[in-house]
C-alpha cells in the first residue's frame, strides 16, 4: 500500500470559556480548555473520523465528494486558503485508508 496524506484546514476559536476547533474540508469538528487542547483533539477527531470512513470503504469516495486532494508522501501540497476572523493551521494527515 501507499501511504498517502491529505491537507486540511483546522480553525480554533474561542467561544465564552472554550475553544472550539473544525475542520475546514471535512466539518469534524471539537473544543479544548486552551487552543492547543482544541488542535489536539480536533486532529484526534478527524483521524477518527478518516478510520470509520476506511472501515466503511468509502474514504477515497468521500474524500473525493468533498474535494480533499490525496498526495504522495513526496508531493507538495497545494496553498491554502485561510478564511479570516479565526486561527487557522495547516495540518498533513497520514491516509491509510485509500490505497494505490
Amino acid at each position: 500500500m501507499e501511504h498517502r496524506s491529505i491537507l486540511v484546514t483546522l480553525t480554533v476559536r474561542r467561544e465564552g470559556d472554550l475553544y472550539v476547533s473544525e475542520c475546514v474540508q471535512l466539518g469534524t469538528a471539537s473544543c479544548g480548555a486552551s487552543p492547543q487542547e482544541a488542535l489536539d483533539n480536533i486532529r484526534e477527531a478527524t483521524l477518527l473520523y478518516l478510520n470509520t470512513l476506511e472501515e466503511l470503504g468509502i474514504c477515497e469516495e468521500t474524500l473525493a465528494q468533498r474535494g480533499v486532494p490525496l498526495f504522495a508522501e513526496q508531493s507538495d501540497p497545494q496553498p491554502l486558503h485561510i478564511p479570516s476572523g479565526v486561527d487557522a493551521y495547516a495540518s498533513v494527515l497520514p491516509l491509510d485508508c485509500v490505497t494505490a
